[in-house]
C-alpha cells in the first residue's frame, strides 16, 4: 500500500506545471516544474537522487489549468495513465501475472493476422505457425553452433545474437538486452538458448491495441542527441543547475492513494500490474473504463 498527501490546492492554483513523481521506495513526490527550454526538467533530493526527465505535452493531465505529470524516478519519459489502465486490461484479459515483452510481440502479431484472417481461431493458427518457423530457425542456428569448450560463454553468446540479428530472428534492442545479461553475468550461454526458446511459447489469447503497443515498445531513453545538446547548453550558462533545480511542494492537503507499478527492463520496457483503478483514484473521471 502507498499513501501520501495530495498538494491539491496549490496544484490547482500553481502557474507551473507539477510533477508527481514515483520512487522505488514507494514514494510519491510532487514538484514545481523549472522547465528548460520547454523539453526537460532537472530535480535533485540531496544526495539520494538527482535526475533529468523529458516532458511530453500529450502526457499531462490538467488539475484547472495546471498541466500535471507522473513519472517513475528510473525513466525519463512521463507515464500515461490512461494507456496504464489499456495495458492492466490486456493483462487481465489474457490472464497475465506479468507482461512480458514477447506478450506484447505476440498480440502485435496476432492483431496483424486479424486483419486479414478475421476469425480468432484460424489467426491463432497462423500465429502459432510463425512462431514454430522461427523457433525451428533458432534451434538449427543452436545446434549448428554448438557448445565448443574453447570459446568464452560471452563470445559464444555473441556469435549466436549476432547471426539472429543478421538473419532477422531477434531485433537490435533484443540483442542489446541478452547480451548485457551475458556480460553482467546474470545469464549463461545454455540460459540464453532457453530464453530464445521461451520467447516463442504463446501465453496471449487476444490481440494489444495498437496505440498501447507503441507506448510500451518506445517508452524509455533519452534520444542520444538531444541529451548532448542539452547537456551542452547546461555547461554554457551562467546560472547553472542551482537556479533550474526544480523545487518540492510544499502545501499539502490529505488525501490517499495505492498504486503498483513496475517498471523493468534494461531498456525501460514497462511491465504493469493491476493498476488502472489506483491510477484512477489519482486522476477521477479522466480514465475512461476499458
Amino acid at each position: 500500500m502507498l499513501s501520501f498527501s495530495f498538494p491539491e490546492m496549490e496544484i490547482h492554483n500553481a502557474k507551473d506545471p507539477i510533477c508527481l513523481m514515483i520512487f522505488p521506495s514507494r514514494k510519491i513526490k510532487a514538484y514545481k516544474l523549472r522547465a528548460i527550454g520547454g523539453n526537460y526538467f532537472y530535480i535533485r533530493e540531496g544526495k539520494a537522487f538527482k535526475g533529468i526527465f523529458e516532458l511530453d505535452p500529450t502526457k499531462a493531465y490538467h488539475f484547472g489549468k495546471t498541466p500535471c505529470y507522473v513519472f517513475d524516478s528510473r525513466n525519463c519519459l512521463p507515464i500515461d495513465a490512461i494507456l496504464v489502465n489499456e495495458i492492466n486490461h490486456f493483462a487481465r484479459t489474457n490472464r497475465l501475472a506479468k507482461v512480458k515483452r514477447k506478450d506484447v510481440d505476440h498480440a502485435g502479431r496476432l492483431r496483424a493476422i486479424l486483419s486479414k484472417v478475421p476469425m480468432m481461431d484460424d489467426a491463432m493458427r497462423v500465429l502459432n505457425e510463425q512462431l514454430k518457423k522461427r523457433l525451428d530457425k533458432i534451434t538449427k542456428v543452436v545446434e549448428e553452433i554448438g557448445q565448443p569448450q574453447d570459446i568464452d560463454q560471452r563470445e559464444l553468446g555473441n556469435i549466436l545474437t549476432n547471426y539472429l540479428v543478421a538473419n532477422d530472428l531477434i531485433t537490435v534492442e533484443e540483442k542489446g538486452e541478452l547480451d548485457h545479461l551475458v556480460d553482467i553475468g546474470k545469464m549463461d550461454y545454455t540460459e540464453l538458448i532457453g530464453v530464445l526458446k521461451d520467447r516463442d511459447i504463446i501465453r496471449i489469447e487476444s490481440p494489444i491495441e495498437l496505440n498501447t503497443q507503441v507506448f510500451l515498445e518506445s517508452f524509455g531513453g533519452y534520444n542520444p542527441e538531444q541529451m548532448a545538446n542539452f547537456a551542452e547548453y547546461l555547461t554554457n550558462i551562467d546560472r547553472g543547475l542551482r537556479t533550474l533545480t526544480s523545487v518540492p511542494v510544499k502545501t499539502w492537503m490529505p488525501a490517499s492513494i495505492i498504486m503498483a507499478l513496475l517498471i523493468g527492463g534494461s531498456i525501460a520496457f514497462m511491465i504493469i500490474l493491476n493498476s488502472s483503478d489506483q491510477i484512477g483514484s489519482m486522476f477521477g473521471n479522466l480514465m475512461p473504463k476499458p
